[in-house]
């Protein structure tokens, strides 16, 4: 299971080129601004995860800003590895 969480955020990271790229104008229209629309939900599930899952993280100890960041970035890779280690590890 840990090799699908680190290849999943491996995947999750490469992702972001796309919206980046997009911002920068690289693909040209329309697809800039298909990949950075991506972006725009991509990140807005990442946030609606993070208002759902903020409490259990805390629990975890793991609720500081880096750990927002994370949870923005790579979503469910990031905090579900935190959730299913026992409380206190």
């Amino acid at each position: 299971m840990d090799k699908f969480f680190s290849t999943g955020s491996k995947l999750t990271l490469g992702f972001w080129v796309l919206p980046l790229g997009g911002l920068m104008n690289l693909f040209g229209d329309p697809w800039s601004g298909r990949f950075v629309t991506l972006g725009v939900i991509i990140l807005a599930a990442h946030v609606l995860e993070l208002v759902l899952k903020y409490g259990a993280i805390q629990e975890r100890g793991r609720a500081g800003p880096m750990d927002i960041v994370m949870v923005l970035l790579l979503g469910l890779f990031y905090w579900m590895p935190i959730l299913n280690k026992p409380a206190g590890r």
